[in-house]
Formats: structure tokens, C-alpha cells, sequence
């Protein structure tokens, strides 16, 4: 026994000593003249493992102990490779020279086409070969979101910009920052299958951030580009779609050899000023003909909606024999009323499996599906598994909106918000109703309003329906909720009331299970389409009692749950017992000639 306990202590022993062989590889990416590059790719050469660096220029690179060649590489910047050797957590600053294209073997005559043209039209002649090359993959996606004010003014309609919408002392500040990590698959044409594995909001600690995977998805070998995305009424033509010789005007910038491949910077130029395509720059291999990289843009004059400029960024790198995206950002910018924003959404693709075998299933009309417990994970986790380090702007963002979060879910600050709203006042309950909560224990307790309890018909005469509910929050969205509730007729004396009572236990599923039992007074027609009120005043000022009751004693005991995407099943036990009521009053404020109440 004593030996066997030895060998597990001496296998715990290794297996921690093997884990324990991560190392962080760090640093910052500059330009020669120390001016950082953004959003710079940094890959192990051979492998799909990478990151991209930050708005900063800093990137964290988690390696085993080991020699690795990294690849330092960013758009308009020559790819640089750099041998480390990993033993303990290494910085690695490193430089990135401008890329010098050049046209030293090209040869353009006057008013001869620009080379590009030729360039341009390869590239199109095998666009829906490379459109359609890889029919389905799986990827690993971390995306970021920022949204900022870079300007404001001070007030708006007499409130406080600065106040309102916490903004430093120049009224600036992140408005929204949020990151996420799902696992995506991808089938042509348009399947698509995304889980969420986690999630991170500033200053909201139980939300869920918006990001998607499939919203960053633009291929430049499809003909249109946004299409029905809101972004404009008109689609967007592809720098090489089959008819973008109509649309653009092309020059080549230059040529640079990228690991023996030439590389071709083409500018685009739209030929119209306000058709709708892209400006910027593509970039080209010789040969294959491929996209390796854009940077473009979209206008005003493109005709986009609520921003003034986008800028789509990729960088792509090759997998077996293709190359797939393994950065995608789009850059924003606008002005609102004197509201100036500016933000972004990066996406960072890792783990490509070109051959993914999809089971029969997996692609469904579901097409996020949110793991649970997907935003909880703590600041270890996210320091881990952030492959775009935060910017300093963005930690502060967090360290002080979070901070507030924490505090503003503390005992003593929920109880003095609610402190206004529990106090009791006869204007409460006979207007508006009078509640109770406690949002620290999530309980809530409401009385209806005396005033919306009291109607008139000719069955009860003056009558009055009061109910109280509680409520009971749980995690996961999850909750609990009881409602009695009386009900009397001052005209036929007759005394009713029942128990709802409600448990919503799978909000994925949007799966319940409720009961009830009791005597009420019903309306003939179920489908409540005359309220008391309407009734009421039917009655007593036409004349006319629309509504027929009727005593009903019952119970009821219901599930439901979705057993497919859309479709929603329930089943239901139910008793009743029913028996007439008769009127016993026909009082009104006006007689009329050609109205009686019937029975």
C-alpha cells in the first residue's frame, strides 16, 4: 500500500512538474520608429498556434519549455521570424520594418494598363475556386469589442454627458469593452454552429457580451459583400468580384517576396465616387492568385449607414494548402449629434480543423448556443486564456467599472436604493400599487393597486379581484413566483379565490412547471378579449354587459419545454367545475331607449 502511495505522489509530482512548463513569452511590437503596430500577428512557424498583440502593440504567447521560431507579421510590414529558446517567462520585444514594395521587375509603359489589371484578373478567374476549396471547418474564436466617445457635448436635452455616461473630465471614456471566447463551425453555404465557452462585459458582471463569431465573417471571394446587415440599403462589391472591373480602377504599389511567394500591394479605387464599394489596399500572392491580406474601407460616400468610416482589416496565414483568416478586425468611427465615437471588433481564429466531420445534427437554427455559467469565470481565467493583452486604457476600464459592479450588488447599497420604493404610502396602494423588495436576496413582493381592482357588471354589481405576488430569483435566470388572489361581488355575495403558483426551471429550454387550484370567476370568453375595465364602463354608460361569467372550481397543473429549435410542446392535467351565475343587478348611469342588458 505504502508503495503504491509513493508511485501516485511521484505521478502527481511529474504531471505538475509537466504543467507547470507553461511560460509566458511577452513583448511589444514597434515600427523602426518606436510608434507601436497594432493588432500584429505573432504565430509558431509550422503550427496554428498564435495571438495578435493589442492596440498597444503588446502580445503574451503561452509556450512549453522548448526552441520555437516565431513569425512576427502585420500588414504593410515585412514578416519577421525570430528564434527563442523557453526556459522561464521570456520578454521578446520586437521591431517590424515597413515592407518596401517595389516595381524593380516590373515594367509599365505610357498609356499602357497598370500591371495590376492583369493581377486583378487572375485573382477573379479563380475566386470561385477559392470561394469553394474549403467546404466546412472549426475553429477556436476569442473576440474583443470597444466602443468609445471621443468627443461630446457638454449637455444634452439639460442633463450631464460627463455624469451620465461616466466620462473622464474631457468627456471621454470606453463606453462598452467585452470579450469572449466560442468555438465556431463553418459549412458552406451559409451553416453555421457557434458555443460560447465564455464571456466578460466591463462593469456588468452577470451579462453576456455581444460578441458573435458569425457577425465577423466576410469573405472577399464572395461576389457582394453585407448583405441585409443593416450596415446599408445597397450590398457591397468585392474587390474582385466577377464584374468588379465595372466598379474599381487598380494600381500596383508595389511588389515584396514573402518566404519565396511575390506578393503584390494593389490599391483599389472606386471608378464612380459614390458607388458602392471598397477603398484601401489587397494583397495578392503571385500564381495562386490569393487574398493574403486587406485593408479597406467603406465611406459616407459608399452610402453606410450610422458610421462615418469602416475599415476591414484581415491577415491570413496557410493552413495545409490554404490559407484561412487568423485576424479579422473591423474599425469604426462616427459622429452622432455631436457625439463622436470611435470603437472595434477583433477576432483572433486558432485551432483550424479543416476536416472536421460534423455529426448529423450539429448544424441547427440554433446558431449560438451559450454554454452555462459562460460569465463567471474570474480574472485568472481571462489573465490565461486573453490571447490580445488589455491596453492600459482598457485595464483601468475594467479594474474601476467592475470595482462599481461589486459594490453596487453589496447589501447596503441595494437596501438604500430600495429604501425610497419600500416605503408605504396610501397613494401607493390605491394608485400605482405598493411593492416590497429585496434585490440583495432577490425576493420581490407586490400588492395591486386598489383602484385597478374595483369594476362593475351585472352579474356581481360592485365588485373587487386583489392579488399579491411574490417572487423568487434564482441563478441562471431561473425563478420562482406564487400569486393568491380573492375575488368578491358585493351584489350576488358570492366569495372566490385560488393559488397560481410558477417554477421557470431551464430558461434555455424556456422550461417550466405551474400549478393552480381555487374557485374564480370566468369569462365565457377565454380568450379575455373584454378587460373588467372595458366591461365596467360598457356597462354603466352603454348599457351593454358584453362580457358572461360564470363560477368555475378547478385545478391545473402544466409543463412546458422546448423540445427542438421553434418548437414548444406542453402538456397539461386539468379539472374543473363549472356552474351558472345569473344577474342580480341592472343598475347603469343612463337609461337608454334601445339597450336592456341581457342575461
Amino acid at each position: 500500500m505504502r508503495k503504491i502511495y509513493l508511485l501516485l505522489v511521484l505521478s502527481l509530482a511529474i504531471f505538475n512538474s509537466s504543467v507547470a512548463q507553461q511560460f509566458q513569452v511577452s513583448g511589444k511590437i514597434t515600427e523602426t520608429s518606436k510608434e507601436p503596430v497594432p493588432f500584429a500577428s505573432v504565430y509558431v512557424k509550422n503550427t496554428n498556434k498564435g495571438t495578435s498583440a493589442n492596440a498597444d502593440g503588446l502580445y503574451t504567447l503561452s509556450l512549453d519549455k522548448g526552441t520555437y521560431t516565431l513569425m512576427y507579421k502585420a500588414i504593410g510590414f515585412k514578416t519577421i521570424e525570430r528564434q527563442i529558446t523557453v526556459s522561464s517567462n521570456l520578454i521578446a520585444d520586437q521591431v517590424l520594418p515597413s515592407e518596401s514594395y517595389t516595381l524593380n521587375n516590373v515594367v509599365i509603359t505610357a498609356n499602357a494598363e497598370d500591371p495590376a489589371y492583369n493581377i486583378i484578373r487572375k485573382a477573379i478567374a479563380k475566386r470561385k475556386i477559392h470561394l469553394n476549396e474549403v467546404k466546412e471547418y472549426s475553429t477556436n474564436v476569442y473576440i474583443k469589442g470597444s466602443q468609445k466617445l471621443v468627443g461630446a457635448p457638454k449637455k444634452f436635452f439639460g442633463r450631464d454627458i460627463q455624469k451620465t455616461l461616466d466620462l473622464d473630465t474631457n468627456r471621454k471614456g470606453i463606453l462598452y469593452l467585452s470579450e469572449s471566447r466560442s468555438v465556431f463551425s463553418f459549412r458552406r453555404p451559409n451553416d453555421v454552429h457557434e458555443e460560447m465557452i465564455s464571456s466578460k462585459v466591463s462593469g456588468r458582471n452577470n451579462a453576456f457580451s455581444f460578441n458573435k463569431a458569425s457577425d465577423l465573417i466576410i469573405n472577399f471571394y464572395d461576389n457582394l459583400l453585407f448583405e441585409n446587415s443593416g450596415l446599408s440599403s445597397r450590398s457591397f462589391v468585392s474587390p474582385i468580384a466577377d464584374n468588379a472591373l465595372f466598379y474599381y480602377r487598380y494600381k500596383l504599389i508595389g511588389q515584396t517576396d514573402e518566404n519565396g511567394t511575390t506578393i503584390n500591394k494593389i490599391e483599389v479605387i472606386p471608378r464612380r465616387k459614390n458607388d458602392p464599394v471598397f477603398r484601401g489596399t489587397i494583397y495578392i500572392a503571385d500564381e495562386s492568385w490569393r487574398i493574403v491580406g486587406t485593408d479597406l474601407y467603406l465611406t459616407e460616400e459608399a452610402g453606410i449607414n450610422f458610421i462615418d468610416t469602416l475599415n476591414v482589416s484581415q491577415q491570413f496565414e496557410k493552413f495545409d494548402k490554404v490559407y484561412m483568416p487568423t485576424t479579422t478586425k473591423f474599425q469604426f468611427n462616427g459622429n452622432v449629434m455631436n457625439f463622436k465615437f470611435e470603437g472595434y471588433y477583433v477576432g483572433i481564429y486558432s485551432d483550424y480543423n479543416l476536416k472536421p466531420n460534423f455529426p448529423k445534427g450539429h448544424f441547427t437554427a440554433e446558431i449560438l448556443k451559450i454554454s452555462k455559467s459562460v460569465n463567471k469565470k474570474d480574472s485568472l481565467y481571462w489573465m490565461n486564456a486573453r490571447p490580445i493583452p488589455l491596453s492600459d486604457e482598457e485595464k483601468l476600464d475594467y479594474h474601476r467599472k467592475d470595482s462599481i459592479a461589486l459594490r453596487k450588488t453589496s447589501k447596503h447599497y441595494l437596501d438604500s436604493l430600495e429604501k425610497v420604493n419600500n416605503n408605504f404610502s396610501l397613494s401607493k396602494i390605491i394608485i400605482s400599487g405598493y411593492s416590497i423588495n429585496n434585490r440583495y436576496d432577490n425576493k420581490y413582493l407586490s400588492f395591486d393597486p386598489i383602484l385597478r381592482s374595483v369594476f362593475y357588471n351585472t352579474v356581481e354589481g360592485l365588485a373587487m379581484k386583489y392579488g399579491v405576488t411574490y417572487r423568487k430569483n434564482l441563478q441562471d435566470r431561473k425563478y420562482f413566483s406564487i400569486r393568491p388572489e380573492v375575488r368578491y361581488g358585493f351584489s350576488n355575495h358570492i366569495f372566490t379565490g385560488n393559488v397560481n403558483a410558477n417554477y421557470f426551471y431551464d430558461p434555455l429550454k424556456r422550461a417550466s412547471v405551474s400549478a393552480s387550484f381555487g374557485t374564480e370567476i370566468s369569462d365565457l370568453n377565454r380568450y379575455g378579449s373584454m378587460s373588467l375595465l372595458s366591461n365596467s364602463i360598457n356597462t354603466l354608460i352603454f348599457e351593454r354587459n358584453l362580457s358572461k361569467f360564470y363560477k368555475k372550481e378547478f385545478a391545473n397543473i402544466t409543463t412546458t419545454r422546448e423540445l427542438a429549435d421553434g418548437l414548444q410542446a406542453a402538456v397539461a392535467v386539468d379539472y374543473a367545475k363549472n356552474s351558472t351565475l345569473q344577474n342580480t343587478s341592472n343598475y347603469s348611469f343612463r337609461d337608454l331607449k334601445d339597450e336592456e342588458f341581457t342575461s
